[in-house]
């Protein structure tokens, strides 16, 4: 007859003292030796042990609850700190105002410390955000059956070619559109445009979904790089995905339209050059 209590800690704790002729085998089976063993120096620390673990895996321990303490102020801080860079670039403000808004959570009384304080730490913030959208894009795209990109360039101060994409499509009977990306292609032929596209959606984690004919739809303007019939932007795309279409973007046709209808009035060209 053995005390499972007594044997496990004794394996366990490296020889704890407890009743030896329960950890080896008692031949007694006397009641009276049972009850003599349960008020034993020995049993009693190796119940003390295993209701210590008991608690520990319940997470009532004293250090369990110190620790969960700690990692829950710890991460409300930087929950606090999440949420001010994501207010900060929903807002169209500089990440070097994340200091000061911390400051500003400071004097209401939040803890904030000082590690992380720096809009330098922001930018790594933002990045972990960043992260989170992307998969959270993947998550929404895998359970629709078709989307659709839509692609604009413009050029930039030191007039340098940035495109901009955006993906479409439809959950519940509502339209979603949501930024995917922005860069800079190697050069502006249609064939770098199309390889930047490919990129950008394989870095987004949306690859799969292309082969999967999943892209049916793809809106541009008619840039000659763009949209045309022989060796475009478009041509390239239906060449790997017959299956899309392609749109002359709704935007793009009105202001061209707009421009012809005022083309001669003299005012109109006054204020466009």
């Amino acid at each position: 007859m053995t005390c499972s209590w007594c044997l496990d800690v004794h394996n366990t704790e490296q020889g704890r003292p407890t009743g030896k002729g329960f950890i080896s085998g008692s031949k007694n089976y006397r009641s009276s030796t049972v009850t003599d063993h349960e008020k034993s120096t020995g049993h009693i620390k190796s119940s003390q042990v295993m209701e210590s673990r008991r608690a520990a895996e319940r997470g009532e321990s004293v250090a369990h609850k110190t620790l969960i303490l700690m990692n829950e102020a710890q991460r409300k801080r930087l929950e606090n700190m999440f949420r001010n860079v994501h207010a900060l670039v929903k807002n169209h403000r500089p990440l070097s105002d994340f200091k000061w808004l911390n400051e500003l959570d400071k004097v209401k009384g939040h803890d904030v410390g000082d590690t992380y304080n720096n809009h330098q730490a922001a930018a790594c913030f933002l990045e972990y955000i960043s992260d989170i959208e992307k998969q959270n894009l993947v998550t929404d795209i895998d359970d629709v059956k078709f989307f659709s990109l839509t692609m604009d360039g413009s050029t930039d101060k030191l007039v340098t070619e940035q495109d901009t994409i955006f993906i479409r499509w439809c959950s519940m009977g509502k339209i979603q559109t949501r930024f995917l990306c922005i860069g800079e292609p190697n050069f502006t032929t249609s064939e770098d445009q199309y390889i930047f596209v490919r990129e950008k959606i394989e870095e987004n984690g949306l690859l799969p979904h292309m082969s999967n004919s999943k892209l049916v739809g793809f809106g541009c303007d008619r840039a000659s790089n763009m949209f045309g019939k022989k060796n475009v932007l478009v041509t390239l795309l239906k060449r790997d995905h017959p299956e899309v279409i392609t749109i002359h973007c709704l935007a793009h046709r009105l202001k061209l339209a707009f421009n012809d209808t005022f083309k001669s009035d003299k005012m109109f060209l006054k204020l466009t050059t």
